[in-house]
């Protein structure tokens, strides 16, 4: 809102949300922790690839403090053959939490069936990296994304990860890190049982927002949150619009930008 002495002007910055879900999840394989400039330490993680192979993904695990982008290289095996295969990935500086970028493997449209290490050039003491797959971000094929068509409002809260630790009158002697409590809300007019955030009452999905220009058509940004589990209860107020309001936690929110 701007005011000039004569009239109020209202500024909007005329970006909307196309929402869908998939069945399909966000897999962790991997984290990498610098521990000093050019020297990150691997650990795997808990899932596994289809034996078909997966593209893969680079997560800020942390606010990046590096002052210029760093260069971060996959090591695995091809999903095609089982030979070796590496991938790279360039972290922009300074990112939030949560921004991504995709791994480029070394033999174009090669995919990873395994996840084995990582190596940086760059990068400073503190930053973490997540190695991750996810379902194709760009595609517009049914099968893998279920259009939500009725969003009215969408609410993404991440928590802090940093609790403050008080000493006496000190308001922080220190900070501690913590689980964080990830939150998102959706608000929809109600179509039926079977479509939209109805149906996916009782399940664990893969929510993803593409950001585009008001009627542009060209998707600037995408937000994935992973292992959305939520409730849906609707609500039927008298003359008016029936609703269908989805509230539940995420474990991580990935932006591709």
């Amino acid at each position: 809102m701007a005011r000039d002495g004569l009239s109020t002007r209202t500024v909007k910055n005329q970006l909307e949300g196309v929402f869908s879900y998939s069945n399909a999840a966000v897999k962790l394989l991997g984290t990498g922790k610098v521990t000093a400039a050019s020297t990150v330490g691997f650990t795997a993680g808990d899932d596994s690839l289809a034996s078909y192979g997966e593209d893969l993904v680079l997560r800020a695990g942390v606010p990046i403090t590096a002052n210029a982008g760093s260069v971060y290289t996959i090591t695995g095996t091809d999903a095609a053959g089982g030979g070796a295969l590496t991938g790279t990935a360039t972290m922009p500086a300074n990112v939030p939490q949560g921004q991504s970028v995709d791994v480029t493997p070394s033999i174009s449209a090669h995919k990873f069936a395994t996840v084995t290490g990582i190596s940086l050039v760059g990068g400073v003491a503190g930053d973490k990296v997540e190695i991750m797959s996810v379902p194709d971000v760009d595609s517009l094929d049914a099968s893998q994304w279920n259009l939500l068509e009725f969003i009215e409002s969408m609410e993404i809260n991440t928590g802090p990860y940093l609790r403050s630790i008080p000493n006496r009158y000190d308001t922080s002697d220190h900070k501690k890190r913590q689980r964080q409590e990830n939150q998102a809300t959706l608000e929809e007019l109600y179509q039926s049982n079977t479509r939209g955030l109805a149906k996916i009452e009782g399940r664990e999905v893969t929510l993803r927002v593409q950001v585009e220009e008001d009627g542009g058509g060209v998707y600037s940004e995408t937000i994935i949150l992973s292992n959305f589990d939520a409730s849906t209860p609707v609500s039927m107020p008298k003359e008016a619009d029936m609703t269908v309001r989805s509230e539940g936690s995420f474990s991580r929110r990935l932006v591709f930008s």
